[in-house]
């Protein structure tokens, strides 16, 4: 019977690790594919880079030529097309629409400004966003993945799929959790076990923070100097990806510790008091 308890706890906090991973997991790309999570992200790190290209283009270019051009193309229309970026393979081309009413609202005469150029670059990264997020798929998600239609991860399909999988793996967690209350011969017992368990997933929260910034200063010199170039800050943009995922995890150590502690006080009290495991007084 002790063999059978022990194989049963071992096998709960296998499935109780696995799942509640898994979950913390989803819950983190479920937050990131949200869409004005992905809009922000989108165009803070697409919005300076395009408003750089500009500004530097805009020294040898009559913006207000341009202006009246661009108002002029605007005539009847609620959005105007600027040409794709091409994704490469099944990802296919991305359109960009600007809204005629921000380019009707450039006072004339303006000068190719920060602000302006800024403001634009903005709007360009908020389209490729909307563009990527609201595309419509003709598979399922992960037959989309099979067929290299990567960006579907990014979209509101593969935020509706993270979403649906959070049942099933509350389900697997709820369900090792079980096993081991049940495995386990004493109140003090199963606290610590869930406790550790919960602990030890939440643990990379420290591996992913200290990682992150190792990993960045592994890249090479030359990559990190086009990417500074392009105006992105790496490490803020990392912080903005796993950021929700870290907090998460970090509410999840905090927990489990707090199981953990209660299990060792209710562990010294029973030897205190003489408790037999698994039989109340």
């Amino acid at each position: 019977m002790g063999i059978l308890r022990g194989i049963a706890k071992a096998l709960g906090g296998l499935v109780f690790s696995a799942m509640l991973t898994a979950f913390v997991l989803d819950i983190g790309l479920v937050q990131l594919t949200e869409r004005d999570n992905f809009r922000s992200l989108v165009a803070g790190v697409l919005g300076p880079q395009i408003s750089a290209s500009l500004q530097r283009s805009a020294k040898d270019t009559d913006f207000e030529k341009v202006r009246q051009e661009l108002v002029k193309n605007c005539e009847g229309k609620e959005f105007l097309e600027l040409p794709g970026i091409d994704m490469g393979g099944p990802n296919g081309t991305i359109m960009i629409k600007v809204g005629c009413d921000y380019i009707r609202n450039v006072p004339p005469g303006a000068n190719a400004s920060a602000e302006i150029l800024g403001t634009f670059g903005r709007i360009v990264a908020e389209s490729v966003a909307d563009t990527i997020y609201n595309k419509a798929y003709s598979c399922e998600f992960v037959q989309c993945l099979q067929e290299g239609q990567t960006l579907v991860v990014l979209s509101a399909e593969g935020n509706a799929f993270f979403e649906s999988m959070q049942l099933m793996l509350v389900a697997g967690t709820v369900a090792g959790v079980a096993l081991v209350l049940v495995s386990a011969e004493s109140w003090s017992e199963r606290l610590k076990s869930i406790g550790v368990q919960t602990a030890l997933v939440g643990v990379s929260y420290f591996l992913i923070r200290f990682g992150k910034d190792y990993a960045i200063s592994k890249l090479p010199a030359e990559t990190q100097s086009k990417v500074a170039e392009a105006g992105i800050e790496i490490s803020g943009l990392a912080d903005k990806i796993l950021g929700p995922m870290m907090t998460n995890l970090l509410i999840v150590f905090a927990v489990g510790v707090a199981l953990a502690a209660a299990g060792y006080v209710l562990a010294s009290r029973e030897k205190t008091q003489g408790q037999i495991p698994g039989k109340q007084k």
